[in-house]
């Protein structure tokens, strides 16, 4: 399993990205307008796509994998860790941040 940074991880969605959902077939097509090459997620790849631009961590992603298909955590991490690194390949996703969600800040 991913460590507590790498769970707690959120994406910042690259500015030069257009995307259009079609909700009738849970699909989503993403454009990133320097490239011009698309992207086209359904199902599965459509839901988390919804869940990381509503700001959902790393962990989230992997218990939504989890909790879907009855897999490992183990195994739905490696399927979230695939998908996110494709879409930092396809420069959809440019950076990666820490949620602050529940961690208490660190004083000292």
């Amino acid at each position: 399993m991913a460590n507590v940074n790498e769970a707690n991880q959120v994406w910042t969605i690259n500015s030069d990205i257009a995307h259009i959902e079609q909700d009738s077939l849970n699909r989503v097509a993403i454009l990133n307008l320097k490239i011009n090459q698309p992207v086209i997620l359904s199902r599965t790849a459509a839901e988390l796509w919804h869940l990381i631009i509503s700001g959902s961590t790393r962990h989230e992603l992997v218990k939504f994998i989890f909790e879907k298909y009855e897999i490992s955590s183990n195994e739905a991490n490696i399927h979230v860790k695939k998908f996110i690194d494709s879409l930092i390949m396809a420069k959809i996703i440019l950076s990666r941040s820490t949620s602050n969600q529940g961690i208490p800040a660190n004083h000292g």
